[in-house]
């Protein structure tokens, strides 16, 4: 076992431009493979939430992305949670190699379906003053591999690489007076734009509807979801939804026979478009019919009763109403009962992997039974596998959306076409 392949493929990422996930999938499966190893997770330091956060890790023997959070301030026990807020907090590197007097990692060992480290290492992810958050490695009790002290030092000695590729593919956040001039240039140009992905009817074999999504082209931002949550801080959040709602409403006329499109909206943007009569309106003289209004559920609506009665106003100009993302933020069970939506959109998190997890199966069963009793349909987000859309076939849940069908584009697509490519699924 040699560190120089890994080195030099590490070193290549430094120039070679990309953004942080795609670094951080392959400096995962490097060291996985490279050393064996059956776990490798990458976490960064979230200031404003002061957690250590992950985006992916990679598992044994397939890949496993779930979204991994380990609070700072709650560190008791060894479990590694624990020791990589520890390794975090102390700036230095901890191996733990016996784990039986952990009563809580001995109970865990009563569900033998799930996978739990026999012993794991946590080196911290440090460059001068600058400390970006930690890295652990880890081997489960079916693999020969050990972590042994010559292994241990290989990995904690490519851990400062480690640190300088992230550093290069973590993109420069502007300070909140460039933030600002930032937006109002991308207001006054052609940087902000919608792009349209197509939600499916599998059972039709037919385009059902379209989600607006709005994206942004500038070098110093990197994706919308950015931009949007500086200017919710900024209080410039009323432009942008304007400029996306506005421009949505001009494709309309696109769409084809009973087609409908998809468009999200903040609760607070409804008490602006309540004046249907006023012409700086992006919906005045629209053809309401084919609107249906996305509400996230990651959005805590403090005062539900309002949100439905201006709903109510909307149903009656004929538009729509979907609670969006179902399963990934705050309790939706009131949303439901109160909201009366014609869509439920299952968020991607409960679509991921459902071919593998038959727990995931039987909730969005559930969830498909639950729509049809109240008379609404059920949407399947972030379909991006074959085994993902047989399983959702097979339940019947005929509302498909996700990059395995259609990825977003900025011109809508030929019914036809997706008709064909549907049936050949």
């Amino acid at each position: 076992m040699t560190s120089i392949p890994v080195e030099r493929k590490l070193s290549n990422l430094l120039k070679t431009p990309m953004d942080y996930p795609s670094a951080q999938r392959i400096i995962v499966e490097t060291l996985r493979e490279t050393f064996s190893l059956s776990r490798v997770n990458i976490l960064l330091y979230n200031k404003s939430k002061e957690m250590l956060e992950a985006i992916s890790s990679v598992g044994h023997p397939q890949q496993d992305f779930r979204d991994i959070r380990t609070p700072l301030l709650n560190i008791p026990g060894i479990s590694a949670r624990a020791v990589q807020s520890r390794s975090f907090l102390q700036n230095r590197s901890f191996v733990i190699r016996d784990r039986d007097k952990d009563p809580e990692y001995r109970m865990r060992h009563k569900f033998p379906h799930k996978t739990y480290s026999r012993e794991f290492a946590i080196f911290p992810l440090t460059l001068g003053k600058r400390r970006l958050g930690v890295l652990s490695i880890a081997v489960d009790e079916n693999n020969p591999t050990l972590l042994a002290p010559p292994l241990i030092r290989k990995v904690g000695r490519l851990c400062r690489l480690v640190t300088k590729v992230i550093l290069s593919t973590i993109p420069k956040i502007p300070s909140e007076g460039e933030m600002q001039t930032i937006i109002k240039e991308i207001l006054h140009t052609s940087k902000l734009y919608n792009v349209f992905q197509p939600i499916v009817d599998i059972e039709k074999s037919e385009i059902h509807a379209y989600e607006s999504l709005l994206r942004v082209s500038h070098p110093k931002v990197p994706d919308v979801t950015t931009l949007l949550n500086y200017a919710e801080k900024l209080n410039e959040l009323r432009d942008l939804s304007h400029f996306s709602h506005y421009n949505t409403v001009q494709s309309l006329k696109n769409l084809k026979g009973s087609q409908k499109m998809f468009i999200n909206l903040n609760p607070k943007d409804f008490e602006e478009y309540l004046d249907i009569e006023r012409p700086s309106n992006p919906f005045y003289r629209q053809d309401m019919s084919r609107i249906v209004f996305e509400i996230t559920e990651r959005c805590y609506v403090e005062d539900s009763q309002r949100l439905n009665s201006t709903l109510t106003f909307f149903k009656g100009l004929g538009a729509g109403v979907a609670i969006d993302d179902l399963g990934s933020g705050y309790s939706s069970l009131e949303m439901l009962t109160i909201l009366e939506p014609d869509y439920l959109k299952l968020d991607m998190s409960l679509i991921r992997s459902i071919d593998r997890n038959i727990r995931k199966e039987k909730l969005v069963r559930t969830l498909l039974y639950y729509s049809d009793q109240i008379g609404c349909r059920c949407v399947a987000e972030g379909v991006e596998t074959s085994g993902e859309f047989e399983v959702l076939k097979a339940l019947k849940c005929n509302l498909m959306q996700g990059y395995f069908i259609s990825p977003p584009t900025e011109k809508m697509q030929d019914n036809l076409e997706m008709s064909r490519r549907l049936r050949k699924l």
